[in-house]
């Protein structure tokens, strides 16, 4: 009797035949040498200095590994802390008086006992001018607990970054050949990989006078003015992914765009950015002053994921003093 597959598996295989077809076409276009796999950034979009191309799966190894190393950036951090806490506890040690302190509040009142460390019935009532032995005591009772706790801290931190530093998740699918990265999805979403998603996401842009944007941007797309062409450039040229007037949804039906959103890969958080270009005239000085009232009513806040530039007729734009404003923003660890 003849097998009858049926639509849901026949589609199955269509599709599952179809990638592979894609697979197979996409490699016959790599290199054969891997250290040479072209990276397509300038018609990727995305910008010149970043070490990935958008939309491509050659991931750079130390890009992959980003996560893991801002983790043990801040475990080792932690083992320096440590071991200098570590380190004067134990230098404390051979300050401190016998014995330990014994705390008995009663009837609104505190009594300090000095307690021999082999003699439990041994204790010696302190005296109000006996204040600072008491306080010796405490923190040697302090000291103690805290030499325990914190080198058990040390011990497990320590382990821990012997683990990471040889075992690194995200490096199992950077370590894959570009044949076999065609066809896998990681589990675990680089830094990379979630830049290259959003810069791919599809969005309807301000529809407001589409004829004004008449000025050419390096990445291929138009703007309104000759300032934020450049500003597009700058972006670009710091591969800092952006989109231009992506709309923003303030309330239900309050729709704004502003002028740039932009990804800061590190966070995976959306910065804005807006430039006044028309400061010396009142009206227009008026309103942006009011587009400011209104993102600060929505937690949009200049300095934390708004910035902004602007130029009058005797300020220009300070392109210099923009480049290092973004990548002390934008790029920074």
């Amino acid at each position: 009797m003849p097998h009858h597959s049926s639509p849901d598996r026949e589609k199955k295989y269509l599709t599952a035949e179809k990638r592979l077809a894609e697979v197979q076409i996409a490699a016959s276009q790599l290199p054969r040498r891997r250290e040479k796999v072209p990276h397509s950034r300038e018609k990727a979009g995305w910008g010149t200095n970043h070490k990935s191309p958008l939309f491509s799966h050659v991931i750079i190894k130390k890009e992959a590994r980003k996560p893991m190393k801002k983790i043990l950036k801040l475990m080792k951090k932690r083992t320096t802390i440590l071991k200098k806490a570590i380190a004067a506890a134990k230098h404390d040690e051979s300050s401190f008086p016998e014995g330990r302190l014994r705390v008995s509040p009663r009837n609104g009142h505190v009594r300090f006992y000095q307690m021999m460390e082999d003699k439990k019935l041994d204790e010696k009532y302190l005296k109000r001018d006996q204040r600072a032995l008491a306080g010796s005591l405490a923190q040697k009772d302090y000291n103690r607990m805290f030499l325990k706790t914190a080198q058990y801290e040390l011990d497990k931190i320590e382990r821990t970054i012997r683990l990471l530093e040889g075992n690194n998740t995200e490096s199992l699918y950077d370590d894959l050949s570009e044949y076999r990265k065609m066809m896998v999805k990681p589990y675990i979403q680089t830094d990379t990989l979630y830049a290259e998603e959003w810069q791919a996401e599809q969005f309807e842009p301000n529809p407001y006078m589409e004829n004004m944007k008449i000025y050419d941007t390096r990445r291929g797309e138009k703007v309104r003015s000759k300032s934020e062409a450049i500003l597009a450039d700058i972006l670009y040229g710091l591969g800092i992914p952006y989109h231009y007037e992506k709309p923003l949804r303030l309330e239900a039906r309050k729709i704004r765009y502003p002028d740039f959103t932009l990804l800061k890969i590190n966070t995976r958080k959306e910065v804005f950015l807006e430039h006044f270009g028309l400061l010396d005239d009142e009206e227009y000085r008026n309103k942006s002053l009011l587009k400011l009232d209104e993102y600060r009513k929505h937690g949009i806040y200049v300095g934390k994921n708004l910035i902004f530039t602007y130029e009058t007729e005797n300020s220009p734009l300070d392109i210099k003093g923009i480049e290092k404003m973004l990548k002390e923003i934008m790029l920074s660890e």
